[in-house]
């Protein structure tokens, strides 16, 4: 890395690591969602009819789309 004269990381180098810092971050993190995902998507089927009522509860985290 290059340094400044008085030993300090210069700005291009500190923003190379931090860039790779955080790519390295994201590829852990998308592993660990892909994992998330394939626990938590489920598909289920409900059916009512106009005006009755439906109570759908999602885990923490999730939605539900109609």
């Amino acid at each position: 890395m290059m340094l400044f004269s008085d030993g300090n990381i210069s700005a291009v180098s500190f923003a190379l690591l931090l860039g790779i810092t955080c790519l390295i971050s994201d590829l852990k993190g998308s592993a660990d969602f892909s994992d998330y995902l394939s626990k938590v998507l489920r598909n289920y089927t409900e059916q009512a009819c106009d005006g009755d009522f439906l109570s759908v509860h999602c885990p923490p985290r999730t939605t539900i789309t109609i």
